[in-house]
């Protein structure tokens, strides 16, 4: 009797997970969880976030970032840009830029990966507070790394290039 009960529980359970789900006419899905365009917040919004702290004095930021590896981050993008499974675009022409376009870029006396302090998202906002689900889908990033004046300023940032994200 145990056995036949749990065979059953499993049918019903099989079953269950073969009911189509009814999307209303016209609402277009936009994500894995099921949220659609009625749960759209932006679309597109952007923004940066600091990926290290700059100001010595900026305790708020130190506890922000923490848990924050840049370097990681940034060994990976380059890595990945290198090897072929991430690509790579100018951020102001959005021209794709070669591994040696890359390289020209890494050579720039200016530059140095160290100094990269910032990433900037495109995404896509979805919320649904009735299922407590706020979905956020990265369309592109940008790495960005700080200038520094003569005297040790900092006169602001510079993009290093875009990385889209392909579905």
């Amino acid at each position: 009797m145990r056995q036949r009960t749990t065979l059953v529980i499993l049918a019903i359970t099989l079953l269950a997970g073969c009911v189509e789900t009814k999307v209303e006419e016209g609402v277009i899905v936009l994500s894995e969880k099921g949220l659609n365009s009625a749960h759209l917040m932006a679309d597109t919004i952007v923004y940066s976030v600091d990926i290290i702290n700059s100001d010595t004095l900026d305790t708020w930021a130190d506890w922000r970032l923490k848990n924050m590896n840049t370097p990681k981050l940034v060994e990976q993008v380059f890595d990945n840009v290198y090897n072929g499974r991430l690509k790579a675009y100018d951020y102001f022409s959005n021209e794709a830029l070669t591994v040696e376009d890359i390289q020209n870029i890494e050579n720039k006396p200016d530059y140095a990966r160290s100094l990269i302090e910032e990433i900037q998202f495109e995404e896509t906002w979805l919320f649904s507070p009735e299922e407590q689900i706020f979905h956020k889908e990265v369309h592109s990033f940008v790495l960005a790394y700080a200038l520094y004046g003569q005297s040790g300023e900092r006169m602001g940032l510079k993009p290093v290039f875009r990385v889209r994200l392909e579905k």
